[in-house]
């Protein structure tokens, strides 16, 4: 099933977004439009974060470069990975974020339509990106209890891949969204967008349920070869492309996150 939000912006347009499954990225509610930091806080208890990196993005709707502030986040049953059983497979549900911090946050809904809240919201501050080609995307390293790099698999070897933007793309040089790995997506203020490990996720793109399983959810046993068990350290770098202030598009490198991994 869809979610429909609807975003009044304060220049009185509206606009409708789609999030769900079948989107190059889909949007996660947990902080349900808090009006404060602390109801914020605490509707996010099992979230790591990233630090923050900040740069200036170009304005689609005109005027100033945009200050612009992104973190990652990875969400994880208590804070570590926990990986079992012969062959060994994730216990808990492993999810990678993205979180747009620089816009205020929501308050209480302005309208309905149809039953449905609308916000207030700024379009400068609503970040459009799209998503890299997913070998370019990532970049992950896990080190063993004596700090030294375990070996990847095939797909961990094809992760970290420099950019294929040329030098003058443009938005409208993409192919549209729903195209797959290239699909733009918006990031509201304050609210988390789950990133997908499928260059088939897009708009319109259907899975099969095995397919979504894997697009979503993060599983180190797909890009290492883990054998013994111990306490691992896992060290996650996430790729998004934004426009840039002379309007081509950059890749933007989010602060890395750490996480435990502990095999069992």
């Amino acid at each position: 099933m869809k979610t429909v939000l609807m975003i009044k912006f304060r220049a009185n347009a509206l606009a409708i977004f789609f999030l769900g499954e079948v989107l190059a990225c889909r949007g996660i509610e947990t902080n349900q439009f808090p009006s404060n930091e602390v109801e914020y806080s605490n509707a996010n208890p099992k979230m790591i974060w990233g630090e923050v990196t900040n740069f200036f993005r170009g304005d689609r709707f005109g005027g100033v470069p945009l200050p612009t502030a992104l973190r990652s986040a990875i969400n994880v049953k208590n804070g570590v990975i926990v990986l079992s059983g012969d062959p060994l497979k994730v216990v808990n549900s492993v999810e990678l974020y993205i979180e747009n911090i620089a816009g205020p946050l929501y308050e209480s809904p302005t309208a309905y339509v149809q039953g449905v809240p609308t916000f207030e919201a700024s379009p400068t501050n609503v970040v459009i990106a799209c998503m890299p080609p997913l070998d370019e995307r990532l970049a992950l390293t896990l080190t063993d209890t004596n700090g030294l790099p375990v070996t990847k698999t095939s797909e961990g070897r094809a992760l970290n891949r420099p950019s294929s933007l040329k030098g003058k793309t443009r938005w409208s040089d993409l192919p549209r969204a729903g195209t797959g790995r290239r699909g733009m997506f918006s990031i509201f203020p304050r609210q988390l967008f789950q990133m997908a490990f499928s260059d088939k996720i897009g708009a319109g793109v259907r899975l099969s349920g095995q397919e979504l399983e894997r697009a979503w959810d993060f599983d180190p046993t797909r890009y290492f070869e883990i054998e013994k068990p111990g306490l691992y350290k896992l060290t996650i770098v996430q790729r998004i492309n934004i426009e840039d202030t002379n309007s081509y598009l950059k890749t933007i490198s989010l602060p890395q996150l750490t996480v435990n991994v502990r095999v069992e």
